[in-house]
């Protein structure tokens, strides 16, 4: 980009940072990578803390370092298209594709293939669009992380009289393509920004979310939330969902490591009469290899697993308040197991209230979702009905992005 030294740039209120074993890591959404900073872009980036336009912040640095100011430039520009700096008043307004400071995230759920599993997620959908139906009649109506835009679509169909919708990736001219097909364009705008560095006019009536991950964690939900409730949200208004639950069970899987590790040697049995060669040293490298490199991971089938447990409850949020309700509930819990077996693995999974009637749950006893199913693998041990296995619980950062921790004791 041509960088306007005179239009004024502040830092993101999404910006976080991790020190890493790679160094620094910033991060603003799951739709943005995360990037690796040298340390001399920490004073460019404090120039910009409360807000200045580029030709401020030069001669500021200037003052006490000599810096190039083409490099200064070219800097920026990198931080404006990552979407650390953001355009003050730009993209807090309904943008457009011809707004030359709207830099919409091009990763994450720009994809228009990701936003078709939650399309196809019908249990999803539906639920979705029952409560708002209920919710949205003669409603402002706020919706953060928008993607295609049918959920402000159902809220404008059910009578909402203003709909906002968030969108900071390149789905959003999708979602104002889907707008314009409905004929709601004098109803709903959509805003090309994060969330966290939107401003609005006037407080709305109804909040509605949807940044659950498979980790409920991980799409930035408790920071986003947070912002949105406290700025935006009238007293007495809704978010929808307005309450979380978190919960864990037991599981015996059906393929333990060592299972799965024994399959993948007979398979390359058959790979090496298909291609006429002998792969026995392979094979011999393939059973030297520790067994917990063959568990299952993150979102995986369920199928054939035994539940060894009764629901041991993690978390309950209620998004109404302020997260550091979530402080006095970190710590430990008890997991109680029921039947005997070997313990495989956790099976993380959230309940999402809508409202008083309606609830989306990811557990495995549940009709199945796009989430899929969160299996942590622990350490393979036996297990015997009645025995108490203590749970550490926690929310961490990897990578940039918060996850949601629990580990057996």
């Amino acid at each position: 980009m041509s960088l306007d030294w005179n239009t004024r740039y502040s830092l993101s209120r999404a910006f976080g940072l991790e020190l890493s074993n790679a160094g620094l890591l910033a991060t603003t959404s799951y739709s943005r990578p995360s990037q690796r900073l040298e340390l001399d872009a920490l004073p460019l980036l404090l120039a910009f803390t409360t807000g200045a336009a580029p030709r401020d912040a030069y001669d500021h640095l200037c003052e006490e370092w000599q810096i190039d100011e083409i490099g200064f430039a070219e800097a920026v520009s990198r931080l404006v298209d990552d979407g650390f700096l953001v355009a003050d008043g730009k993209g807090h307004i309904a943008g457009t594709v011809e707004n030359p400071e709207v830099h919409p995230a091009k990763g994450g759920f720009a994809s228009a293939k990701v936003h078709f599993h939650m399309l196809d997620d019908t249990v999803r959908v539906l639920a979705y669009r029952s409560a708002i139906e209920r919710w949205s009649s003669g409603k402002s109506v706020l919706e953060i992380g928008c993607g295609t835009g049918i959920l402000s679509v159902f809220a404008a169909l059910a009578g909402a009289r203003k709909v906002i919708a968030i969108e900071e990736s390149t789905i959003a001219d999708v979602a104002e393509a889907v707008v314009d097909a409905h004929g709601m364009s004098q109803t709903v705008d959509i805003y090309r920004a994060n969330s966290r560095d939107v401003e609005l006019d006037e407080p709305v009536d109804l909040i509605i979310h949807e940044l659950f991950g498979t980790d409920p964690f991980h799409e930035f939900l408790l920071e986003s939330i947070d912002d949105a409730r406290r700025r935006f949200l009238r007293p007495g208004g809704r978010m929808l969902p307005c309450r979380l639950e978190v919960a864990c069970l037991a599981l015996e899987l059906d393929d333990a490591p060592e299972q799965r590790r024994t399959r993948a040697v007979e398979r390359l049995g058959t790979l090496g009469r298909l291609y006429g060669l002998d792969l026995e040293p392979v094979s011999r490298a393939l059973q030297s290899v520790d067994a917990e490199r063959f568990a299952r991971s993150g979102r995986a089938s369920f199928d054939g697993a035994k539940v060894l447990s009764e629901e041991c409850a993690l978390l309950d949020i209620d998004f109404h308040r302020d997260p550091e309700q979530l402080r006095g509930q970190m710590g430990t819990r008890t997991l109680e197991i029921q039947q005997p077996g070997r313990l495989d693995a956790l099976a993380l999974y959230f309940r999402a209230h809508l409202d008083e009637r309606t609830v989306i749950s990811t557990s495995p006893l549940a009709p199945p979702t796009h989430w899929g199913h969160d299996l942590r693998p622990v350490a393979g041990r036996a297990v015997s009905a009645g025995d108490r296995i203590t749970l550490n619980v926690d929310i961490d950062t990897v990578q940039g992005h918060p996850c949601l921790k629990v580990e057996p004791r």
